[in-house]
């Protein structure tokens, strides 16, 4: 059996959030896309990934993963991802025995916050989130505008404005 992911995204209320220190810095492009599954290459700092992710099925989707050496990433990054690279800081918080991974996005994307919850079973991710912290916001894991594959293409900047202003209201 492939390896799982198992997981959820919410939007973040920005005023409800506790501290969240200096994080982990990450850039990740896409080298391939399409509305069922992914082909990433992710940096952070001397570390690196490329990682395939298949069609989702619900919560769940196949995930494969492989460490690549960070200037083979860097190079992918700067002349294969040509729909554009994000970027963003990751915040690891500790909540009810659960371990949240918060993103704030940077330019084109600012001010977008998310957090996701990813768990190893079905069971587990129910009751992490119904136990979910207050900073918490709306489920936003079968929106497509918000994928990090969707935001490399058409960045948060780039939406209507109407849409743009209607977003970021819900993040205050």
């Amino acid at each position: 059996m492939p390896p799982l992911e198992i997981e959820k995204k919410f939007l973040v209320r920005a005023s409800a959030l506790p501290s969240l220190g200096s994080g982990t810095r990450m850039a990740q492009g896409y080298l391939a896309s399409t509305a069922t599954s992914v082909l990433r290459v992710r940096r952070s700092g001397d570390r690196a990934w490329l990682t395939l992710k298949g069609p989702p099925r619900g919560d769940v989707r196949d995930e494969f993963e492989f460490a690549i050496d960070a200037a083979h990433a860097q190079t992918l990054l700067q002349e294969w991802c040509h729909e554009g690279v994000l970027g963003k800081v990751r915040h690891r918080l500790q909540h009810a025995g659960w371990h949240w991974e918060v993103d704030v996005f940077d330019a084109p994307n600012q001010g977008l916050i998310v957090a996701e919850i990813e768990t190893t079973s079905l069971e587990e991710l129910s009751r992490a989130v119904a136990q979910r912290p207050a900073w918490v916001g709306r489920e936003v894991s079968d929106d497509p505008r918000l994928t990090n594959a969707a935001l490399a293409r058409r960045p948060l900047q780039c939406w209507p404005e109407t849409e743009r202003l209607a977003l970021l209201a819900e993040l205050a």
